[in-house]
């Protein structure tokens, strides 16, 4: 410390690793509400399409909650796609980081996968 611009030099490198663990930290949390979003928006989805005070033939009902459950799986499909994509990006950045990273990052997907079951539920 007593060398001429020493604390400088480790102030300022001390610096641009908490600016980078801050980025990491605030992509991990944006990742994290994309997923939550993204379960709300999956919650929403119906399984059904009925209109109140109409009588279906079985023709119809079955025409119509196929045309419906086609629809609603697509938009399933787009938004799991999303989750898996934001779960993939996010673990790229903590691929290389030990044992009990991995820990906690298996622990973090089985919440999610419990969120989308909650989801999915809710339908």
């Amino acid at each position: 410390w007593s060398s001429k611009g020493i604390s400088e030099f480790y102030v300022a490198d001390a610096r641009m690793h908490a600016a980078s663990l801050r980025a990491t930290v605030q992509a991990y949390l944006e990742a994290n509400n994309s997923v939550a979003a993204l379960c709300h928006e999956l919650s929403n989805e119906t399984l059904l399409d009925v209109e109140q005070r109409k009588v279906y033939s079985i023709e119809e009902f079955e025409k119509k909650q196929l045309a419906h459950r086609e629809k609603t799986v697509a938009q399933m499909r787009r938004i799991h796609a999303k989750i898996a994509r934001t779960l993939q990006q996010t673990s790229v950045v903590f691929e290389k980081d030990g044992r009990e990273v991995d820990e906690h990052w298996g622990a973090y997907v089985h919440k999610v996968n419990e969120m989308l079951q909650a989801s999915v539920k809710q339908c």
